[in-house]
């Protein structure tokens, strides 16, 4: 009997390694689901091909099945690796203030404005998209400028100038997105605005609007990427739970 107890013990004590390929599968992953449900949307005429939003390729089925459901497996990756990140830094003497704490926060407010993205289609729900857009993208962009803030106290040069060159990007593209964008849909006046044409009043605008788009979400996958060197450093062990009845000596309970 004991024997068997100590194996089931030694089977439940499970201990998580090779985690860099966690942030790997998520940029690879956010990089499909944009690139195949373009291909899509364009391929069947539902957008115009000339770089549209990310979004657009996302509206209409078949292609909005596949980008929602992708989109939500990748948001929950990414709040994995928020988490992961999280305890890493935790574990270290690098960041003792409430920095680490607070960017994990915001880190996971991103995660659910992706999510969001993934479940709302702007052309069915457009109010809730837009918020979720606007949490992703500028809740991400903070995100990341707060982890080149903390790679610099951990004294990590070549990783901070990787994450600072990416966090300038991200910030100004997402300032470079909503502002065009916004101008470009104020004075639009063609018939379709999921089918941009040159003759439309603020093309050009919008051009530069939806560049910036798919420039700062490869920028995001970019620096999801950067944590590949760190998560390849650590492990994580099963969680244990503690039972303390009043009357009784804890009990530890392996998961």
């Amino acid at each position: 009997m004991l024997r068997s107890y100590e194996a089931a013990h030694t089977v439940l004590e499970m201990t998580y390694r090779h985690l860099q390929f966690l942030p790997v599968v998520l940029c690879l992953l956010l990089l499909a689901t944009f690139l195949i449900t373009y291909a899509i949307a364009a391929g069947t005429g539902h957008v115009d091909p000339g770089f549209p939003y990310i979004s657009y390729s996302g509206n209409v089925p078949p292609e909005s099945c596949i980008f929602g459901q992708l989109l939500n497996i990748s948001a929950c990756l990414e709040l994995l690796c928020v988490y992961i990140r999280y305890r890493q830094v935790t574990e270290t003497e690098a960041d003792k203030d409430e920095l680490n704490f607070v960017s994990a926060i915001i880190g996971s407010l991103a995660c659910l404005g992706l999510d969001l993205v993934a479940n709302f289609q702007e052309r069915s729900v457009f109010v809730v998209h837009l918020v979720g857009a606007g949490v992703c993208f500028f809740g991400g962009t903070v995100y990341f400028v707060m982890q080149t803030i903390i790679t610099r106290r951990m004294k990590q040069q070549k990783l901070f100038y990787v994450r600072l060159l990416l966090s300038l990007i991200c910030c100004c593209c997402c300032f470079s997105t909503v502002i065009p964008g916004g101008i470009a849909m104020f004075i639009f006046d063609g018939e379709d605005p999921m089918k941009w044409k040159p003759t439309d009043r603020g093309y050009v605008t919008h051009l530069v609007s939806a560049i910036s788009e798919w420039v700062v979400s490869v920028s995001f996958c970019l620096f999801i990427l950067t944590f590949y060197s760190e998560f390849k450093e650590i492990s994580i062990e099963s969680p244990v739970f503690r039972k303390s009845p009043p009357d009784a000596s804890t009990t530890n309970i392996q998961l």
